[in-house]
């Protein structure tokens, strides 16, 4: 692998976490409604718990980027967990269906990037979100 393969992965896994966390700001500002679509619109969530869930992601990203031969499944799986606890403190709003949808993205890139099985650690992902 090239070093300019690695720079498009690197690239495609920062596009990947830049969009989920796009899809989640857009929800909680509501800037995807017209203007007079939000005079009686409420935000499901705060803006703060995107701040969060950018550092979830970032920790991942940088976990994973710092040891790829670790344990990459098992830094998904916190991030996931993360994820789905700070959703749990806003009523389930904050990782649903779609940002389940992202984070399996994000995930696929990054192990892509890093030389991992991204089945595998999806995989693994999935009989643990089976479990629950």
């Amino acid at each position: 692998m090239s070093a300019s393969d690695d720079n498009t992965f690197a690239a495609a896994t920062d596009a990947a976490r830049h969009e989920f966390i796009e899809n989640l700001n857009s929800m909680a500002t509501g800037s995807y409604l017209r203007d007079e679509d939000r005079e009686f619109w409420e935000a499901p969530f705060p803006a703060s718990a995107v701040d969060e869930a950018a550092e979830i992601l970032h920790r991942l990203v940088s976990g994973v980027r710092a040891d790829p031969s670790g344990e990459v499944v098992l830094q998904v799986i916190s991030a996931h967990d993360a994820l789905r606890a700070l959703s749990d403190r806003h009523a389930g709003a904050v990782y649903e269906d779609e940002e389940v949808a992202d984070f399996r993205t994000l995930v696929t890139v990054l192990c892509e990037e890093v030389g991992a099985d991204a089945q595998q650690v999806l995989d693994d992902l999935d009989r643990i979100i089976e479990q629950e």
